[in-house]
Protein backbone atom coordinates (compact mmCIF):
# COMPACT_ATOMS: atom_id res chain seq x y z
CA UNK A 1 0.00 0.00 0.00
CA UNK A 2 2.74 2.33 0.74
CA UNK A 3 4.61 1.20 -2.30
CA UNK A 4 1.46 2.18 -4.35
CA UNK A 5 0.92 5.55 -2.77
CA UNK A 6 4.82 6.57 -3.14
CA UNK A 7 4.65 6.06 -6.95
CA UNK A 8 1.11 7.58 -7.19
CA UNK A 9 3.36 11.02 -8.25
CA UNK A 10 4.81 9.46 -10.98
CA UNK A 11 1.63 7.81 -12.38
CA UNK A 12 -0.20 11.24 -11.71
CA UNK A 13 2.78 12.95 -14.28
CA UNK A 14 3.05 10.12 -17.30
CA UNK A 15 -0.36 9.11 -16.68
CA UNK A 16 -2.19 12.40 -16.81
CA UNK A 17 -0.60 15.52 -16.74
CA UNK A 18 1.85 14.52 -19.81
CA UNK A 19 -1.00 12.10 -21.93
CA UNK A 20 -3.08 15.30 -21.76
CA UNK A 21 -0.24 17.68 -22.24
CA UNK A 22 0.09 15.76 -25.40
CA UNK A 23 -3.49 15.55 -26.15
CA UNK A 24 -3.20 11.60 -26.39
CA UNK A 25 -6.11 10.67 -23.38
CA UNK A 26 -9.89 12.85 -23.80
CA UNK A 27 -10.25 12.39 -20.01
CA UNK A 28 -10.60 14.79 -16.96
CA UNK A 29 -8.19 14.59 -14.43
CA UNK A 30 -10.95 13.55 -11.88
CA UNK A 31 -12.11 10.77 -13.53
CA UNK A 32 -8.53 9.39 -14.09
CA UNK A 33 -8.16 9.85 -10.43
CA UNK A 34 -11.00 8.30 -9.99
CA UNK A 35 -9.97 5.22 -12.42
CA UNK A 36 -6.42 5.56 -10.90
CA UNK A 37 -7.73 4.66 -7.32
CA UNK A 38 -10.30 1.92 -8.99
CA UNK A 39 -7.14 0.27 -10.55
CA UNK A 40 -5.58 0.45 -7.37
CA UNK A 41 -8.08 -0.96 -5.06
CA UNK A 42 -8.98 -3.98 -7.00
CA UNK A 43 -4.76 -4.61 -6.92
CA UNK A 44 -4.60 -4.61 -3.68
CA UNK A 45 -7.89 -7.06 -2.99
CA UNK A 46 -5.92 -8.95 -5.20
CA UNK A 47 -3.04 -9.18 -3.83
CA UNK A 48 -4.70 -9.40 -0.09
CA UNK A 49 -6.96 -12.79 -1.37
CA UNK A 50 -3.69 -14.00 -2.55
CA UNK A 51 -2.47 -13.37 0.99
CA UNK A 52 -5.12 -15.37 2.86
CA UNK A 53 -5.65 -17.78 0.51
CA UNK A 54 -2.11 -19.00 0.85
CA UNK A 55 -1.67 -18.30 4.52
CA UNK A 56 -5.13 -20.15 5.17
CA UNK A 57 -3.54 -23.15 3.34
CA UNK A 58 -0.34 -23.57 5.40
CA UNK A 59 -3.27 -24.23 7.88
CA UNK A 60 -5.79 -26.12 6.50
CA UNK A 61 -5.58 -30.22 6.28
CA UNK A 62 -4.08 -31.56 3.09
CA UNK A 63 -7.20 -33.58 1.79
CA UNK A 64 -8.47 -30.05 1.63
CA UNK A 65 -5.80 -29.27 -1.62
CA UNK A 66 -7.55 -30.33 -4.39
CA UNK A 67 -10.78 -28.76 -3.03
CA UNK A 68 -8.91 -25.36 -2.51
CA UNK A 69 -7.13 -25.55 -6.17
CA UNK A 70 -10.89 -26.50 -7.75
CA UNK A 71 -12.67 -23.69 -6.48
CA UNK A 72 -9.55 -21.45 -7.51
CA UNK A 73 -10.10 -22.83 -11.06
CA UNK A 74 -13.64 -22.41 -11.10
CA UNK A 75 -13.17 -18.75 -9.58
CA UNK A 76 -11.01 -18.40 -12.51
CA UNK A 77 -13.43 -19.84 -15.11
CA UNK A 78 -16.02 -17.12 -13.43
CA UNK A 79 -14.12 -14.20 -14.24
CA UNK A 80 -13.45 -15.38 -17.83
CA UNK A 81 -16.67 -15.79 -18.90
CA UNK A 82 -18.34 -12.85 -16.51
CA UNK A 83 -16.69 -9.99 -17.28
CA UNK A 84 -18.36 -6.59 -17.70
CA UNK A 85 -18.59 -6.10 -21.37
CA UNK A 86 -19.39 -2.52 -20.99
CA UNK A 87 -22.25 -0.27 -21.41
CA UNK A 88 -25.56 -0.83 -24.03
CA UNK A 89 -24.95 2.65 -26.16
CA UNK A 90 -27.97 5.39 -25.42
CA UNK A 91 -30.44 6.62 -28.54
CA UNK A 92 -29.49 9.12 -30.01
CA UNK A 93 -25.07 9.22 -28.81
CA UNK A 94 -22.53 9.38 -31.49
CA UNK A 95 -21.95 5.81 -31.40
CA UNK A 96 -25.80 4.68 -31.34
CA UNK A 97 -25.24 6.54 -35.20
CA UNK A 98 -22.16 5.00 -36.09
CA UNK A 99 -23.89 1.10 -34.81
CA UNK A 100 -26.88 1.64 -36.95
CA UNK A 101 -24.12 1.60 -39.76
CA UNK A 102 -22.41 -1.38 -38.41
CA UNK A 103 -25.29 -3.40 -37.86
CA UNK A 104 -26.04 -2.85 -41.57
CA UNK A 105 -22.94 -4.19 -42.75
CA UNK A 106 -22.72 -7.21 -40.33
CA UNK A 107 -25.85 -8.16 -41.79
CA UNK A 108 -23.91 -7.90 -45.68
CA UNK A 109 -21.45 -10.12 -44.84
CA UNK A 110 -24.44 -12.31 -43.50
CA UNK A 111 -23.52 -12.29 -39.67
CA UNK A 112 -25.82 -12.71 -36.95
CA UNK A 113 -26.89 -9.08 -35.77
CA UNK A 114 -25.94 -8.47 -31.77
CA UNK A 115 -26.41 -4.96 -29.64
CA UNK A 116 -22.74 -3.11 -29.25
CA UNK A 117 -21.97 -2.54 -25.76
CA UNK A 118 -19.49 0.10 -25.31
CA UNK A 119 -16.89 1.49 -23.38
CA UNK A 120 -14.34 4.28 -22.44
CA UNK A 121 -10.73 3.11 -21.87
CA UNK A 122 -9.71 6.75 -21.48
CA UNK A 123 -7.42 6.80 -24.58
CA UNK A 124 -8.21 9.05 -27.39
CA UNK A 125 -5.81 7.70 -30.39
CA UNK A 126 -6.29 3.56 -29.89
CA UNK A 127 -9.40 1.29 -30.61
CA UNK A 128 -10.41 -1.97 -28.91
CA UNK A 129 -13.28 -4.37 -28.90
CA UNK A 130 -13.80 -7.80 -28.42
CA UNK A 131 -16.17 -10.19 -28.72
CA UNK A 132 -17.23 -12.08 -24.80
CA UNK A 133 -17.78 -15.75 -24.83
CA UNK A 134 -21.20 -15.35 -24.06
CA UNK A 135 -21.37 -13.74 -27.81
CA UNK A 136 -21.18 -9.77 -26.38
CA UNK A 137 -19.91 -7.76 -29.06
CA UNK A 138 -17.87 -4.50 -27.01
CA UNK A 139 -16.46 -1.77 -28.72
CA UNK A 140 -14.70 1.19 -27.30
CA UNK A 141 -16.27 4.49 -28.54
CA UNK A 142 -12.66 5.65 -29.92
CA UNK A 143 -13.64 3.12 -32.79
CA UNK A 144 -16.58 5.21 -33.69
CA UNK A 145 -14.15 8.05 -34.11
CA UNK A 146 -11.32 6.26 -35.69
CA UNK A 147 -13.22 3.31 -38.14
CA UNK A 148 -15.52 3.34 -40.63
CA UNK A 149 -19.05 0.82 -40.15
CA UNK A 150 -17.41 -1.09 -42.75
CA UNK A 151 -13.42 -1.00 -41.12
CA UNK A 152 -15.23 -2.35 -37.84
CA UNK A 153 -17.62 -5.11 -39.04
CA UNK A 154 -14.50 -6.19 -40.73
CA UNK A 155 -12.65 -6.70 -37.44
CA UNK A 156 -15.93 -8.20 -36.08
CA UNK A 157 -16.13 -10.56 -38.32
CA UNK A 158 -12.74 -11.42 -37.86
CA UNK A 159 -13.04 -11.64 -33.94
CA UNK A 160 -16.37 -13.82 -34.53
CA UNK A 161 -14.20 -16.65 -36.73
CA UNK A 162 -12.28 -17.01 -33.52
CA UNK A 163 -14.89 -17.03 -31.17
CA UNK A 164 -16.72 -19.90 -33.62
CA UNK A 165 -13.20 -21.37 -34.60
CA UNK A 166 -13.08 -22.24 -30.58
CA UNK A 167 -9.99 -20.21 -30.03
CA UNK A 168 -11.49 -18.62 -27.17
CA UNK A 169 -11.28 -21.97 -25.36
CA UNK A 170 -7.85 -22.46 -25.80
CA UNK A 171 -7.18 -18.98 -24.38
CA UNK A 172 -9.30 -20.04 -21.68
CA UNK A 173 -7.08 -22.82 -20.55
CA UNK A 174 -4.08 -21.09 -20.92
CA UNK A 175 -5.01 -18.24 -18.60
CA UNK A 176 -6.60 -21.24 -15.97
CA UNK A 177 -3.51 -23.57 -16.69
CA UNK A 178 -0.80 -20.41 -16.05
CA UNK A 179 -3.05 -19.19 -13.08
CA UNK A 180 -3.15 -22.71 -11.19
CA UNK A 181 0.75 -23.25 -12.17
CA UNK A 182 1.27 -20.26 -10.58
CA UNK A 183 -0.44 -21.24 -7.61
CA UNK A 184 0.94 -24.66 -7.24
CA UNK A 185 4.70 -22.99 -7.25
CA UNK A 186 3.37 -20.97 -4.88
CA UNK A 187 2.35 -23.63 -2.37
CA UNK A 188 5.88 -25.20 -2.97
CA UNK A 189 7.35 -22.23 -1.43
CA UNK A 190 8.78 -23.54 2.13
CA UNK A 191 7.53 -21.04 5.24
CA UNK A 192 7.15 -21.58 8.65
CA UNK A 193 4.28 -19.63 9.32
CA UNK A 194 0.85 -18.25 7.77
CA UNK A 195 2.20 -15.09 7.38
CA UNK A 196 4.85 -15.85 5.48
CA UNK A 197 3.36 -18.46 3.37
CA UNK A 198 0.72 -15.65 2.23
CA UNK A 199 3.69 -13.11 1.96
CA UNK A 200 5.73 -15.73 -0.36
CA UNK A 201 2.29 -16.61 -2.41
CA UNK A 202 1.51 -12.86 -2.98
CA UNK A 203 4.86 -12.22 -4.46
CA UNK A 204 5.03 -15.08 -6.60
CA UNK A 205 1.16 -13.76 -8.23
CA UNK A 206 2.86 -10.61 -8.75
CA UNK A 207 5.76 -11.67 -10.48
CA UNK A 208 4.12 -14.85 -12.62
CA UNK A 209 1.47 -12.17 -14.10
CA UNK A 210 4.33 -9.60 -14.82
CA UNK A 211 6.17 -12.44 -16.41
CA UNK A 212 2.85 -13.28 -18.53
CA UNK A 213 3.51 -9.97 -20.04
CA UNK A 214 6.49 -11.00 -21.49
CA UNK A 215 6.26 -14.69 -22.58
CA UNK A 216 2.42 -14.72 -23.93
CA UNK A 217 2.84 -12.01 -26.57
CA UNK A 218 6.21 -13.25 -27.98
CA UNK A 219 4.24 -17.07 -28.05
CA UNK A 220 1.01 -15.31 -29.04
CA UNK A 221 2.73 -13.80 -32.35
CA UNK A 222 4.14 -16.81 -33.55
Amino acid sequence: MLVTLANFPFDLLTGNALESAANRIGQSSTSWLQDWFRNRLFTLLGLWTGFLFFAAFHQVPRQWVVPMLLAAGAFILLLFLFVPAGRPSATGCSEKAFENTLQLELKALQMTLRPVRWFDHGDSETVNGCITPRGFLSLSTTVAQWLTPREAALLVAREEYYRKSGAWILIMAIVAVWTLLEILLALLLPSVNPVQAGLSGAAIMTTWCFLALFVWPTLNRV
